[in-house]
């Protein structure tokens, strides 16, 4: 199982703002939340679930903004 979480920084906090099963929406999501400047930071994360191993790998595909990250 894959999904493609949307995380924002504000206020010195990363939270999950949302969670889309399509690549593309996110990364597109993302950029525009990130041209917005509304968040000091925005980032994508893929998140992929092995069913047979029980194990999640993750992966940063976007990062945007001034936070630390």
């Amino acid at each position: 199982m894959r999904a493609f979480e949307i995380h924002t920084f504000r206020g010195g906090k990363w939270k999950i703002d949302s969670v889309f099963d399509d690549k593309e929406l996110a990364l597109f999501e993302a950029r525009r939340m990130d041209e917005s400047s509304r968040y000091s930071g925005v980032r994508v994360i893929e998140e992929n679930f092995n069913e047979s191993s029980q194990e999640t790998v993750t992966r940063t595909l976007f990062k945007g903004g001034r936070a630390e990250k």
